[in-house]
Formats: C-alpha cells, sequence, structure tokens
C-alpha cells in the first residue's frame, strides 16, 4: 500500500461559483455600480444649483422675502455643515445626522412664520 493514508492526504474541497455575480449579473452590477456613483453628482449638483437660484432671488428682490433672508436658505445652512463637527460628541450624533432634514425645518419654519408676520 506504500505508506499513504486516505487520512493523511489533504482533502480538497471545491468551492462553489459565485453565481449571482458571474457573467451576465457581473456585468449588470458593473453597469448598475457605475450608474450609482454618477447619481450622487447629478442629485448634488441640481440641488446646488437650485440653492444658488433660490440665493440670488432673494438678494436681488425678486422674492416676496427681505434681502437678509438669503442667510437661513438651505444652500447656506448646507455651509454650515463643518461646524456640527465641533459640538460635543452626543449633540454632534444627532445633529450630524439628520443636518439635511433640520436645514429643510429651519427653512420652511422660518418662511412660514415670516408668510404669516407679513
Amino acid at each position: 500500500f506504500g505508506g499513504s493514508s486516505i487520512l493523511s492526504s489533504p482533502v480538497r474541497i471545491k468551492k462553489p461559483e459565485n453565481v449571482l455575480f458571474s457573467g451576465f449579473f457581473s456585468d449588470s452590477r458593473n453597469i448598475v455600480l457605475k450608474y450609482f456613483s454618477k447619481l450622487a453628482f447629478v442629485l448634488y449638483g441640481g440641488e446646488g444649483i437650485g440653492f444658488l437660484l433660490l440665493i440670488i432671488l432673494i438678494v436681488t428682490g425678486n422674492t416676496m422675502l427681505p434681502r437678509w433672508f438669503f442667510i437661513i436658505t438651505p444652500g447656506m445652512l448646507f455651509m454650515l455643515k463643518p461646524l456640527v463637527s465641533r459640538l460635543p460628541k452626543g449633540v454632534r450624533v444627532i445633529i450630524s445626522g439628520g443636518w439635511s432634514n433640520l436645514i429643510s425645518v429651519i427653512y420652511f419654519s422660518a418662511v412660514l412664520i415670516f408668510g404669516i408676520i407679513k
């Protein structure tokens, strides 16, 4: 028998192929990932243009809002995001997580209050 045993030889288990991400699905996955990587630029670019136009309209007096109101537009408030990182840890986690929502609440509440007062 030559001294070799079945127990002493290494057992090689064939690794199953990943059917989900091979062939057609791999190409589709790459296309989807490429799309989503560009989607953020398109969305944030459009949002930035809209915020900039809103600031220009308010500053030039083409809205019913006073000119100083551009300070609390979403575009200007979004620029305060780096200041949020300087807050204490507990408060920072809460505010940083919902910063975009908080911006909307601040801006639209101010517009509502101004509309009621005027």
